[in-house]
């Protein structure tokens, strides 16, 4: 029943809209009335008079559209929120500093307005001096080239996740840092042109760099030496080269690691004296020779590298474990003047193509793969010095000018002692050593590969009266059935030509 102190009364469905008796009015503090704005004085929908306490008085009232509370009195226990003030405080004097940053305009910021609604804005990274968040969120900067203008050396800008379409230069000693990705799949894309002209180093890691117009995603120019790092990236070039080095001083180097390259086209050209290293890398890109001309160096180290290069000039071309791959197109086109070219336990494969052309000055290609079916799988007018290189297709001829074959140390090999005869040959056995004391069989073993060769020897010298007898699985040697050894500590050497075994 309304209008008793301290009840409360709840209507369903009730009709306020004309007089009742008794009229539901509020009688003393400490009820609320919901009713119709034609009662209780009109204008309210709501209505609490204040609340006492010997705290405080609390005043519950309604303004429209919202109803409003306000605390007074010497008990007052709300509290006021207030920006960072850069160091540790306890919550004191009913005051709670909410963890912030200072805005472009050098104001601190701790809320934004998004949609009509207020955020309060927690930052997670606030260790970090710049932040850049395109939604304006949680950053100090909207767009990584202002978080560029307000950096210095020793500063490293984090960029959370989103696409920025934008041109940026780079700054000597300011890194960029993507937030992390899932994996291969960086979450931050800066879709523009980044230059880099500094005298010093910078790092970019976790970026997805891609071109937007007819210039490169990176590019390092200028005459500075310029050192730069690129980690744990996504380089795409789309229908244009992504990246382009054209420095003119020596000292100019650039780092790509643990990246994957992609292009339409080729993946960079190298101009000038600047220089480049891939490591740990992929790049996949068309049959369009990817172009090295500069006084400075390329250097492939655990790279695959599905893109043919192209070198020219003074500059030297290095691959350690690379791999090389290109469906019917030369690998390497080596026409640099450098003595310095190397390419060591690196793999070749061009399928129709030469594997690698030598067109100037001395090339080493040391414990390669060559994978060709061309008739030259090696070609060129310079000079190929090689050593321990296996021709794994049907093309096994170098023609260029000169081929140095290079000097091998005084490696151990396989001697092998049978324990019981007779014996037949494994592919690793390199001497076998044969005990005459009776008479001897030495099989040798089944579908040999080209080139295999075993040396046979009589280890107690009694062969002239217990011969050793060897005897090929299939085919002949030199002809014949078989071979034997009939003087004492005679040895044999024989070769599996691919059709038959030769005596050498």
């Amino acid at each position: 029943m309304a209008g008793i102190d301290n009840d409360t009364f709840f209507g369903v469905n009730v009709d306020f809209s004309g007089a009742a008796t008794p009229a539901p009015t509020m009688l003393t503090n400490g009820q609320i009335l919901i009713a119709s704005t034609a009662l209780n004085g009109g204008g309210t929908h709501i209505n609490v008079g204040t609340l006492t306490s010997p705290l405080g008085t609390i005043a519950i009232g309604y303004s429209s559209p919202n109803i409003t509370i306000d605390a007074s009195g010497s008990g007052t226990i709300m509290e006021t929120l207030s920006d960072d003030v850069g160091v540790k405080a306890l919550p004191s004097g009913n005051n709670i500093q909410l963890v912030g940053h200072v805005n472009e305009q050098g104001a601190t910021k701790f809320s934004t307005t998004v949609a009509g609604t207020n955020l309060i804005n927690i930052n997670p990274m606030s260790s970090a001096r710049w932040i850049v968040d395109g939604l304006g969120f949680n950053g100090t900067h909207t767009t990584i080239g202002s978080a560029l203008t307000s950096a210095t050396s020793g500063d490293t800008i984090i960029i959370l996740p989103g696409t920025y379409t934008e041109n940026i230069t780079l700054k000597a000693g300011v890194n960029l840092a993507a937030y992390n990705g899932d994996g291969d799949t960086p979450t931050v894309t800066i879709n523009g042109t980044v230059t880099a002209s500094f005298a010093g180093t910078a790092c970019m890691t976790g970026i997805h760099f891609l071109t937007n117009g007819a210039t490169a995603a990176i590019t390092v120019t200028g005459n500075s030496a310029t050192l730069l790092n690129i980690f744990n990236s996504n380089i795409d070039g789309a229908s244009n080269t992504p990246l382009v080095f054209n420095s003119s001083n020596v000292s100019q180097s650039t780092k790509v690691i643990n990246c994957i390259l992609s292009s339409a086209t080729n993946v960079f050209t190298l101009a000038g004296a600047s220089g480049v290293e891939f490591r740990y890398c992929i790049a996949n890109a068309s049959t369009t020779a990817s172009t090295h001309a500069s006084s400075g160096g390329c250097r492939l180290f655990c790279t695959r590298f599905n893109n043919p290069i192209t070198s020219s000039s003074t500059g030297f071309m290095e691959s350690e474990y690379a791999f090389m791959n290109n469906a019917n197109a030369t690998c390497l086109t080596l026409g640099t003047t450098s003595s310095q070219n190397n390419l060591y336990h690196s793999i070749f494969t061009s399928g129709s193509a030469s594997a690698i052309s030598i067109a100037n000055n001395d090339t080493q290609i040391v414990n390669c793969v060559i994978d060709s079916t061309n008739t030259n799988a090696i070609t060129g007018a310079g000079v190929a010095a090689m050593g321990g290189c296996v021709f794994k297709n049907t093309s096994s001829l170098t023609n260029t000018t000169t081929q140095n074959p290079r000097v091998m140390s005084n490696d151990a090999i396989t001697i092998k002692a049978p324990g019981a005869y007779p014996y037949t040959a494994v592919p690793q056995d390199a001497v076998i050593i044969v005990d005459t004391t009776s008479a001897r069989t030495i099989n040798l073993n089944a579908s040999p590969v080209t080139g295999q060769r075993f040396i046979i020897k009589d280890n107690t010298g009694g062969a002239a009266a217990n011969n050793i007898t060897i005897v090929p699985a299939a085919g002949n040697i030199d002809g014949a059935a078989n071979l034997k050894i009939t003087t004492n500590f005679g040895s044999a050497t024989v070769v599996y030509n691919g059709t038959q075994w030769n005596k050498i």
